[in-house]
């Protein structure tokens, strides 16, 4: 064999390797284009709620629950005190920053969540803004001071703290619910932003509290 043949079958060989590197770079860029692209789909099959729920979890010993769960179970629980809500209210989340969360919220929703109303509730020390999204309230809470919203903060960072339901009597709700042990972090109602509220800690939801409010008659109206 001449030294001419034997630099020939080198260069093939070489030639012969670099495509297979080339092909095995082409199956790994394909199969990240394609993860990409079903990552982008999935983003885009998600409703705006499960992104949200993603964002700011409902967290019970350290697992997940989703909203609407946790929201018949304690509807459930209010049920079996005969306790009958006129309705759900909200979603309430717990953040450090409701002006940066506004801007998550943009993000995750495409477009600006409308009708945000904010408001400075003086018996909890907190801001709280609140805004329809597909259909559902959600309400974020920014603590400025010392309160459960804050220990909150504090102990789990940002996430879902309370589920509301309105009642018609607040204080009869309150004693049926002392008196079956349910942990109330309020023994009587407090002024909120729509009402008189007032907030409970049922021992098998772990953080995540129970809000009762009675609206006033504006507020009714």
């Amino acid at each position: 064999m001449t030294n001419k043949n034997c630099q020939n079958i080198k260069n093939l060989r070489s030639t012969v390797i670099t495509v297979k590197f080339l092909e095995e770079d082409l199956d790994i860029y394909q199969m990240l284009f394609e993860t990409e692209y079903s990552l982008k789909v999935v983003r885009e099959m998600l409703s705006i709620w499960d992104k949200v729920e993603a964002r700011w979890p409902a967290l019970i010993g350290g697992r997940q629950v989703g909203f609407v769960r946790l929201k018949k179970e304690l509807a459930a629980l209010l049920s079996s005190q005969r306790i009958i809500p006129r309705a759900f209210s909200h979603f309430g989340i717990v953040v450090s920053s409701i002006d940066v969360s506004l801007g998550v919220l943009t993000e995750l929703n495409g477009m600006r969540v409308e009708g945000v109303k904010r408001a400075w509730v003086e018996s909890y020390a907190v801001c709280v803004a609140r805004g329809c999204l597909d259909g559902k309230e959600l309400e974020l809470i920014e603590p400025l001071g010392a309160s459960f919203f804050l220990d909150f903060l504090k102990g789990h960072r940002e996430g879902l703290q309370h589920v509301r339901f309105v009642v018609e009597d607040i204080h009869g709700s309150l004693k049926k619910l002392q008196k079956t042990g349910v942990a109330l972090a309020d023994e009587v109602p407090r002024t909120g932003s729509h009402g008189e509220v007032a907030f409970l800690k049922p021992d098998s939801f772990g953080e995540i509290h129970l809000e009762l409010c009675q609206l006033t008659e504006d507020a009714v109206k």
